[in-house]
């Protein structure tokens, strides 16, 4: 099955369950990265948020698309997204007019059912999706909401599928999914 078709919905195989949550480490003096420096700059001024974008392709002076990336060493049913990260993507997408995707890259050299390489689950973020639609969840042991979904809610692509992807993203999504 193409990745084309896997991420237009028809990949029926979705990721592989864990009991495990995906978060990041947020234990006591874990690395928090150059957000901190930038969260404590700016820490007093009201309505502001820091975010990052992971990844940002641009081709011919032309912006493409935007990339929330996550790794994780196993595959899960659920994914799980700080709530603030899902919303301020959907904004992107829709001001900027390019689609914006979650990667999650599974596996260490060991994709789902393959036994070698990495897999990627891929799914868009819907830009006219509401709150209401995907409402907030807690994760044991964070603090905040976090945006869910289902692994069937993506597509799982091979790192081959995931090449042929973001070359298809570079020139301008030509061609339907």
């Amino acid at each position: 099955m193409s990745w084309k078709n896997k991420l237009s919905g028809q990949n029926g195989r979705g990721g592989l369950p864990s009991k495990d949550d995906p978060s990041a480490d947020r234990s006591p003096g874990a690395y928090l990265g150059y957000r901190s420096a930038f969260t404590a700059a700016l820490r007093g001024i009201e309505k502001c948020s820091v975010y990052d974008i992971d990844v940002v392709i641009e081709q011919n002076s032309m912006l493409r698309s935007l990339f929330e990336y996550k790794r994780y060493e196993k595959t899960y049913s659920q994914i799980l997204v700080p709530y603030n990260q899902y919303v301020v993507m959907k904004k992107w997408a829709a001001r900027l007019e390019i689609p914006a995707y979650l990667v999650v890259e599974q596996g260490r050299g060991k994709g789902p059912g393959s036994g070698e390489g990495s897999s990627f689950w891929v799914v868009e973020f819907n830009p006219a999706e509401r709150p209401v639609d995907r409402p907030g969840v807690e994760m044991k042991g964070s603090k905040g909401l976090f945006a869910p979904w289902s692994a069937e809610e993506g597509a799982v692509l091979s790192a081959e599928d995931f090449t042929e992807f973001c070359q298809w993203i570079a020139r301008g999504r030509v061609g339907d999914l």
